[in-house]
């Protein structure tokens, strides 16, 4: 007899599944012609065409009724929500397509395991990993980058993951290239590897966090083959992973409202990912969702002790690592302005990382808070051994310095309600000798020596060990522009009187010498790989080191003393290096391209203008970066013009500025015993660069060249405002920071954030 619509098949293993035989479901058959629905949706083959089943003449209409009412194991969100019926297609229920909606479904929990079990063998690679592929991501495809590369690595481009084996090479790279930088240490991999090998990375947000992971690792994957293999355009060495990390972008904001600290790991990753390929506007806005998310987990303070949990200690450190690097995002977003600063670190009650050994091996620890000296239990210390800062790892120290560089940011943008730098007791003074306590707090194994350098480079940490120090000398570059406020174009800048341009030449002199610093290090990094400049932020610290040295040799320097010449040709071969930096950091960040071309512009019009000897146009003002393309306008000098005939000294009036008592809470600055100004930086590094022009050596004893004038040279230097007719170099327009719009003459622009980086402001043109 003709079967019904009743009838019930099981489905054909294969040999190598018939154990699992008894466990496999009956499913009822829908008999359609040429295959059974039920068992297509579910990858399972037909048995109901063999030699004993009828013909397909003799299947009735009947046979095929009740389509539709068939029970389905997956309801995508759109159903659930609106609690109809799904019917479970993929990619998209019949309903979705229906309605054009957004079908998207929560992960692989709701399946049940049998359907894992029986997928045939023949369809998976032998060492591809259980890791269950984004099927809702359908929109996603394969790269298909501007430039060339080899059929060897197209599978970097691809939108599925690769095999295990492949898999591993690309998870290496990321804990050798980005876990170590900054913060963004808190995945603990002995933990996250288990989970993969165990086949334990099934739900939607390890699934979107191994696809960051891979996008992050495709880059330092390529960039390796490049270097060692065959030279890649640089369009395919930032495309690679890019793929994987719209995957998880889209994963994550599938049900973005369902938080967890994966989840906020995937953000932060994301984030950084955005910043590396340029997309500043981008990374911007998920700032606000990685601080509500960390605020809603209230991962700021610590969580309690699970003594049955075994690994209670390396989770208890990731949350404390996660919530720092949330903090990070923040500071690198609001870069010193209050409207754009949302965390507080006073309201964050944790202990900073600690090293990586004791976070690898899960060893209890104690670290110090925020602030030196302090912990949070004092008891804790007699339980568990160590003394906390011993325990405390490079992250901890980064932390350290980027709150202080907080805090130096907003006291540059508020000089209208500080005290000058040259009164005792004033904010400058406090910000600047807790910036060099910071450094004389380093232990030995932090200091950035030849040994060191080695050391750090065997255990993958050579790229954290060079941004703590670059960090170092760009955050007193920072507070020392206070004495160039023509080159960072200040809204208010100080006025110092005559009697104070000694102490003012001290600062000039200090800001350049660190910008050679951030040369040095960076061309001395560069020599074991470019790799190891890891950090997307690292073109701007560069490029302002390059804009402070230009600037000084052209404004500031005497060109009448005889060590001036040399002066300006290491100058200008410390500027090089720069550049040559700029362009092989360029690979890896589309920012630093238009930044040494500019760079490269300055260094040609410096040359022409001293091979020509003669004098150029005199300074113009840099541009409103607000509007790039607005005509340079002059501007009043804060100094009088010299009087060559009767005076070297300019003549300055003084204004009393107007005390505010309440921003000293705001900068959380200690006022500090009296002292005087007479300080200097003692910075040293045991080593030099070999140019044309000789080695280049940057300890202060050896830098005469530029020392800071006495007091009886006054009338030989050139400072803001003091137009150097005589002799003026080039033309300073292009010197002009670009993202220092909250210090325009005609205040911030309607939106934006100048952590957005330089020229930021365009990066915001393409928003709606």
């Amino acid at each position: 007899m003709p079967p019904t619509s009743s009838s019930v098949h099981r489905m054909d293993l294969s040999d190598d599944l018939a154990p699992l035989e008894s466990t496999v479901p009956q499913v009822k058959c829908d008999e359609r012609p040429n295959g059974c629905l039920n068992c297509e949706r579910l990858q399972l083959t037909c048995v109901q065409h063999s030699s004993d089943q009828p013909s397909e003449s003799l299947i009735t209409p009947r046979a095929i009724t009740g389509i539709k009412r068939k029970r389905t194991f997956r309801v995508c969100i759109p159903c659930r929500q609106s609690k109809i019926k799904c019917t479970g297609e993929r990619p998209i229920c019949s309903r979705c397509k229906q309605k054009s909606l957004a079908c998207a479904y929560d992960g692989d929990a709701a399946e049940p395991a049998w359907t894992h079990a029986v997928t045939p063998s023949s369809q998976q690679h032998p060492d591809t990993p259980s890791v269950s592929p984004p099927r809702h991501v359908s929109s996603v495809p394969s790269v298909a980058p501007q430039g060339e590369y080899p059929s060897s690595l197209s599978w970097l481009f691809a939108r599925e993951l690769p095999p295990r084996s492949k898999l591993h090479q690309l998870l290496d790279a990321y804990f050798n290239n980005v876990h170590p930088i900054r913060v963004f240490a808190f995945v603990h991999k002995p933990s996250f590897m288990r989970m993969l090998d165990e086949s334990l990375v099934i739900d939607s947000a390890n699934r979107a966090l191994l696809h960051i992971m891979c996008a992050h690792a495709a880059k330092f994957h390529v960039l390796e083959y490049s270097e060692s293999t065959s030279p890649l355009p640089r369009e395919v060495i930032q495309a690679a992973g890019s793929q994987w990390a719209k995957i998880a972008e889209e994963m994550y904001f599938s049900d973005y409202s369902t938080i967890s600290v994966v989840k906020l790991k995937v953000l932060v990753l994301l984030h950084d990912h955005e910043a590396r390929l340029g997309n500043y506007a981008g990374s911007f806005l998920l700032t606000g969702l990685i601080v509500r998310m960390a605020h809603a987990l209230q991962i700021h303070v610590e969580s309690e002790e699970q003594p049955g949990v075994t690994n209670d200690v390396s989770l208890r450190e990731s949350r404390r690592r996660l919530m720092w690097a949330c903090y990070m995002v923040d500071v690198w977003a609001g870069s010193g302005v209050d409207q754009l600063t949302i965390l507080n670190e006073m309201d964050i009650k944790l202990q900073l990382p600690c090293n990586e050994r004791q976070f690898l091996l899960q060893i209890p620890h104690v670290t110090e808070t925020l602030r030196p000296g302090e912990v949070l239990d004092p008891t804790s210390t007699e339980t568990i051994p160590g003394q906390p800062w011993e325990n405390m790892g490079m992250s901890g120290y980064f932390v350290r310095i980027a709150y202080i560089w907080k805090r130096v940011l907003r006291y540059i943008k508020h000089l209208d309600a500080v005290h000058p730098p040259w009164v005792p007791n004033a904010e400058f003074e406090a910000l600047n000798k807790e910036i060099e306590e910071w450094k004389y707090s380093h232990p030995q194994w932090m200091s950035f020596s030849s040994d060191n350098i080695y050391i750090r480079r065997e255990s993958s940490q050579l790229g954290a060990l060079f941004i703590i120090h670059c960090m170092y000398h760009h955050v007193l570059c920072d507070l020392h522009r206070i004495a160039l406020p023509n080159l960072f174009k200040m809204r208010e800048p100080f006025e110092f009187p005559p009697e104070q341009f000694g102490f003012m030449a001290k600062l000039q002199t200090t800001c350049f010498e660190n910008a050679q610093r951030v040369s040095v290090l960076t061309s001395t990094i560069l020599k074991h790989g470019v790799k190891y400049l890891a950090d997307p932020i690292l073109p701007s610290f560069v490029y302002n080191s390059s804009r402070i040295m230009l600037y000084y040799i052209a404004r500031i320097l005497d060109r009448s003393k005889q060590d001036a010449e040399p002066t300006t040709a290491r100058t200008l071969e410390l500027v090089e290096l720069n550049n040559r930096a700029l362009r092989a950091m360029s690979q890896m960040y589309p920012l630093a391209e238009p930044l040494y071309v500019t760079t490269e512009r300055w260094l040609d019009k410096v040359r022409e203008s001293i091979a020509r000897g003669a004098p150029l146009d005199p300074y113009i003002p840099p541009q409103d970066p607000v509007d790039p393309h607005a005509e340079a306008r002059p501007t009043p000098s804060v100094c009088s013009p010299p009087n060559t005939e009767t005076s070297h000294i300019p003549v300055t009036r003084m204004v009393q500025r107007p005390i505010n008592d309440h921003l000293n809470p705001m900068l959380n600055i200690a006022a500090p015993p009296p002292t005087t100004n007479e300080f200097a930086t003692t910075n040293t590094y045991p080593y030099s660069i070999t140019t044309p022009s000789g080695p280049i050596a940057l300890d202060p004893e050896a830098m005469q060249d530029i020392s800071p004038p006495q007091t009886d040279q006054i009338g030989n230097v050139y400072y803001p405002g003091m137009e150097n007719i005589e002799q003026p170099m080039f033309d300073l327009n292009d010197l002009q920071n670009f993202f220092e719009w909250e210090n325009s003459e005609n205040g911030p622009p309607p939106t934006g954030v100048d952590g957005l980086g330089p020229l930021g402001w365009n990066n915001l043109s393409s928003m709606q």
